[in-house]
């Protein structure tokens, strides 16, 4: 290519530029400069042409930063940070060219963060008293849920810590109350089932831990209490069969009572007598029938001698 050839097409080149320059295609002008610069990088008429395109956008941008900030300023003042915010995130790309978007930018941050913990000690305050209204009607298990809530928010932390706590004793206090006839009842089952679920509202109560033992002790002596009402009664019925000289029941009886009672010693001394009674008992009936069978052996051979004799 000779120098002829190559000013015709820079002299295009600029002409076409310049066109896009006078339709505002900003964009397509300064790429058509850096193709240009791309092969000849020392082009001083492009290289001013470039200057000049992005002067006009830089004008061009404040001119639009500008007009965005008027729109943005009345939002700001009326605290619509909400509807401001979004807006600021697409303009700070060009904060650098232009200082005073800049300066918004900074006073819009710092009056959001400032919006923004008033906003959350209102929220605070209002579930807060929601807290309280619930407290108040007895509903704690949505009392003490929204009070955990409000920890994460890490305000009052401290005030909310002891709050939980003081909630959860009300809670429990209620809940006694409200089962006082159970907890007065010998339905000592259900009563660790319910105490059980109480130390899940708090596991380390105390109140409910010193009923839980003592559940278990009034549960063991009721048992116990049982257990010796049915031996008692089981001992009756020995006695009575034993009299009535039923030794293998009696027997039979005693094992029972054994196996609830291993060291009941009345059940004991039974078991033995009983066994020493139904031993001789046994052999009193077998000499018996023995007896009673040589007995029936004499008569029929008697009868039989008679018998012979009469013929």
């Amino acid at each position: 290519m000779d120098n002829r050839e190559a000013k015709n097409i820079l002299k295009e080149a600029r002409i076409r530029i310049n066109d896009l320059m006078a339709q505002e295609k900003w964009v397509d002008a300064h790429r058509a400069c850096l193709e240009i610069l791309r092969f000849d990088p020392e082009n001083i008429q492009i290289i001013r042409l470039k200057n000049r395109i992005e002067k006009n956008v830089r004008k061009l941008n404040r001119k639009a930063l500008k007009d965005d900030m008027k729109k943005l300023i009345p939002l700001w003042k009326q605290e619509k940070y909400e509807e401001i915010m979004p807006y600021l995130k697409k303009l700070e790309p060009y904060a650098a060219d232009y200082a005073k978007l800049n300066k918004f930018i900074l006073r819009v941050q710092e009056g959001y963060k400032k919006y923004y913990i008033k906003s959350q000690k209102q929220y605070f305050d209002q579930e807060l008293n929601q807290v309280e209204q619930f407290a108040a009607a007895n509903n704690f298990q949505e009392a003490v849920r929204l009070a955990e809530k409000l920890r994460t928010m890490l305000i009052r932390e401290a005030e909310l810590k002891k709050m939980i706590v003081k909630l959860k004793e009300r809670w429990i206090s209620f809940e006694l109350a409200q089962n006082k006839s159970l907890l007065e009842s010998e339905k000592y089952e259900d009563i660790l089932l319910f105490l059980q679920g109480l130390l899940r509202i708090d596991y380390n109560s105390q109140p409910v831990k010193k009923l839980v033992e003592k559940a278990k002790k009034e549960y063991q002596k009721f048992r116990l209490k049982q257990k010796k009402e049915l031996i008692d009664k089981e001992l009756g019925r020995i006695k009575t069969m034993f009299k009535l000289a039923k030794y293998d029941l009696a027997a039979d009886a005693a094992k029972d009572i054994l196996e609830i009672d291993p060291f009941n010693k009345v059940a004991k001394r039974y078991l033995v007598k009983s066994q020493k009674k139904a031993i001789k008992k046994q052999d009193r009936d077998v000499r018996a029938q023995m007896k009673s069978s040589r007995t029936k052996l004499k008569d029929e051979y008697k009868k039989d001698k008679k018998d012979f004799l009469k013929i």
